[in-house]
């Protein structure tokens, strides 16, 4: 069991904890982890971009003139591709480019997401997010404590509290997930994790049986 350093609101040290080897500090499946967060990278996207074949495009019944005689070279159609309002070769139509990956491994990936992190030094342990009022100021005077920049920050939490929940949603670019609801795409899109003490415990129940 590696011990991490848990740091107040003000950016001060509170005390060190002990966190598992199993998920901070596992052997890092980068295939699984690339995989994954193509996953959901993939499925945000629609699949809805579309664009006309030759057939599709409404009008061109008519030869813009006629095949032989005029010096020119023949045409069959103005709906043809090679014209300006004409038809689209090869373009994008419509498709499911959604695919799913067992949730076993969905959860290894947060474990490798995790430890990379670690690994890093990027995940910084804050005994709590709990605000009085919420208020987006006090919220960004703690993340101004710990030295970090909002843009940049994932910030999980043992429970979604209104305060925070509030505050949070002002600033821009800020992602606040639950320990229940984040994933290795939440963690690897962010280049700093700041997470509750309490989400720490949470994180290890929620991934135990993945160990």
């Amino acid at each position: 069991m590696a011990k991490v350093s848990v740091l107040k609101k003000t950016g001060k040290k509170a005390e060190e904890i002990e966190v598992s080897d199993a998920i901070f500090n596992a052997r890092i499946n980068k295939r699984l982890l690339d995989d994954v967060v193509r996953l959901y990278g993939n499925n945000k996207r629609s699949g809805t971009s579309s664009t006309k074949t030759f057939g599709e495009v409404r009008g061109g019944g008519k030869r813009p003139w006629r095949q032989k005689g005029t010096g020119r070279a023949r045409s069959s159609s103005i709906r043809n591709p090679l014209w300006r309002g004409g038809g689209t070769i090869h373009g994008p139509r419509p498709r499911d480019i959604n695919y799913s990956i067992p949730q076993k491994m969905r959860l290894k990936a947060i474990i490798s997401a995790l430890s990379s992190k670690n690994k890093d030094g990027n995940i910084i342990v804050v005994e709590d997010l709990a605000l009085k009022a919420p208020k987006t100021k006090e919220f960004y005077e703690i993340i101004k404590a710990l030295k970090l920049q909002a843009d940049s920050v994932l910030c999980v939490v043992g429970a979604k509290g209104t305060n925070i929940l509030r505050a949070a949603r002002n600033v821009d670019a800020l992602s606040l997930k639950s320990a229940e609801e984040f994933n290795a795409y939440h963690v690897m899109r962010k280049k700093k994790i700041l997470i509750e003490k309490e989400a720490v415990q949470k994180v290890e129940e929620r991934l135990k049986d993945i160990t």
